[in-house]
C-alpha cells in the first residue's frame, strides 16, 4: 500500500482541481491533552465517508468496519490567512440533509478541524498533514 501526501501543484482556484486532488482515502492524528484523536476520510466524488477514534496512541487505531458519518462534501469559497500570506479551503460535510449544526460530534469535528490549504493539501486542526493512503 502506497502513502503520499497531496500533490502542492493543485491549483487552489479550481474547485473541480481540488475535489480531483481529495479522491481517496485519508489519515491523520491530532494530540489533543494526552489523547490522540484519529481522522479517517474516504471521498468518492463529492461522498465521503468519516471515522473519528480516540486513543491513547499515535499509532493508527484498528478502523471500526462502519464509518461513523455518511455524506456529502462541498468546498468553501478561498479563504486567506493574510498575516501568514495563505491560502484555503474549508469544508461542509452533510449527512442526510444535516450539516455540522446537527452536534454530530463527527460532522463538527470534520467540518471544523479540516482544511485544504494552497501548497499543503490536507491538514488536520491547521497543523498536521493527513496522508493519502490508496
Amino acid at each position: 500500500m502506497a502513502v503520499v501526501t497531496s500533490c502542492s501543484k493543485t491549483d487552489i482556484n479550481n474547485d473541480d482541481a481540488v475535489m480531483n486532488d481529495l479522491q481517496g482515502t485519508w489519515i491523520g492524528n491530532e494530540m489533543i491533552g494526552t489523547m490522540y484523536q484519529h481522522i479517517k476520510l474516504r471521498i468518492v466524488n463529492d461522498s465521503f465517508e468519516g471515522w473519528v477514534q480516540i486513543s491513547d496512541t499515535q499509532a493508527e487505531p484498528e478502523w471500526t468496519e462502519l464509518p461513523n458519518e455518511k455524506g456529502l462534501i462541498s468546498l468553501s469559497s478561498i479563504q486567506e490567512d493574510s498575516e501568514n500570506n495563505i491560502k484555503f479551503r474549508k469544508f461542509a460535510f452533510t449527512c442526510d440533509g444535516r450539516c455540522c449544526g446537527d452536534k454530530s460530534l463527527t460532522l463538527e469535528t470534520l467540518s471544523g478541524m479540516l482544511s485544504y490549504v494552497d501548497g499543503n493539501g490536507l491538514i488536520l486542526g491547521g497543523k498536521s498533514k493527513l496522508i493519502k493512503k490508496d
